[in-house]
């Protein structure tokens, strides 16, 4: 494609649409909200309703973008590289939103282990071009990470950071 130019628009690129709408598929559509800039870009998150007394969040970062915080956007209208489903003690002025979770395809994707320290293992995946880092509970001192997982299943655990590859 590039002999005809240069790709204008990076997000038209088949592979990240199809991730963009694996997650979309999984979540749903929800409504985020900008919560801060950072050195890495725009910190958009939603809290998930549970019946736990947890906070737990989808949080995605962009490009760095001149929305005010406390802005609302639904998960579709906001191109991420990042995505993150973390639990905090503290709660994060945001929206809220449900899901039901499922493992079938594609969500049963494999997720290989590349390396592994005391503070989080690195997966990658053969059918995405992305990559995951599951990061050790505070309380473990020896985390464990297994060999194989499985999208679904690294979402669910509240510690997990997707990154697009592309």
């Amino acid at each position: 494609m590039t002999q005809y130019g240069v790709i204008i628009d990076h997000d038209l690129i088949p592979e990240k649409t199809k991730i963009y709408n694996m997650f979309l598929a999984y979540f749903g559509n929800p409504i985020l909200t900008k919560i801060r800039n950072t050195d890495e870009g725009s910190l958009y998150a939603a809290k998930i309703d549970v019946m736990l007394r947890e906070n737990r969040y989808l949080m995605i970062i962009t490009t760095p973008d001149q929305q005010a915080v406390g802005s609302n956007f639904k998960l579709n209208d906001l191109k991420w590289s990042t995505l993150q489903t973390r639990q905090f003690k503290t709660e994060l002025p945001c929206t809220s939103f449900s899901y039901i979770s499922t493992g079938r395809a594609p969500f049963d994707s494999r997720l290989m282990i590349v390396e592994k320290n005391d503070k989080m293992g690195h997966y990658s995946s053969k059918d995405y071009k992305m990559s995951m880092c599951l990061l050790a509970k505070k309380e473990d001192k020896f985390s464990f990470f297994p060999e194989i997982g499985t999208i679904a299943s690294a979402l669910e655990t509240f510690r997990t950071i997707f990154k697009i590859e592309i």
